[in-house]
């Protein structure tokens, strides 16, 4: 009996990692779903924009995009913290985890930030969903500094928002009520 013959594929690969969101969104590559996990907190404002529109471009019509991250909290720091102090108590792996957690978005904060058309989703314990799919609106620009907050952090209050522009271009210590974590 013959074997039916499979219809062409894509030019797109089932899977890929490893590669620039730019970079995949400017070669055409188009997924079915976008999925990306621990990077937004990662991110400045201006990056977080232009990963939601690269997977934005990313995804086929119709496609979906999840990408997945820390929630900030009090439980996720003293959890991880204390989870971690017996075993990693000297370990970069420490540090590195206490240091996402403190510049992770908390869920008001992301839906201050994203385009319409994406969706937060809080799960638990201290993890947020972003998600957006082919239906949902087209790409629109990232709102401005996360409803007021510096885009190096988290701060909201004026005097916090220059200190953390200041430290952006000049000497990296961290003022006071930011929350970036980055030292």
């Amino acid at each position: 009996m013959p074997t039916p013959s499979r219809p062409p594929s894509r030019r797109s690969p089932s899977c890929t990692s490893g590669g620039r969101s730019a970079d995949l969104a400017e070669e055409g590559a188009r997924f079915d779903v976008v999925v990306s996990n621990h990077v937004l907190h990662h991110l400045t404002g201006d990056q977080l924009g232009g990963l939601l529109a690269d997977c934005q471009r990313l995804a086929e019509p119709g496609g979906r995009v999840l990408l997945g991250d820390i929630e900030r909290s009090t439980f996720a720091y003293l959890g991880f913290g204390l989870g971690t102090w017996p075993l990693f108590r000297d370990s970069y792996i420490r540090t590195d985890g206490l240091t996402s957690i403190r510049r992770s978005f908390t869920a008001p904060e992301l839906r201050a930030v994203v385009p319409p058309g994406w969706d937060v989703v809080r799960e638990h314990p201290s993890r947020l969903l972003l998600r957006w799919n082919g239906r949902s609106a087209p790409a629109a620009p990232l709102r401005a500094n996360r409803a007021g907050a510096c885009d190096g952090c988290r701060a909201t209050s004026a005097a916090s928002r220059q200190a953390c522009l200041a430290r952006n271009g000049a000497t990296g210590a961290r003022p006071e009520g930011c929350r970036s974590g980055r030292e």
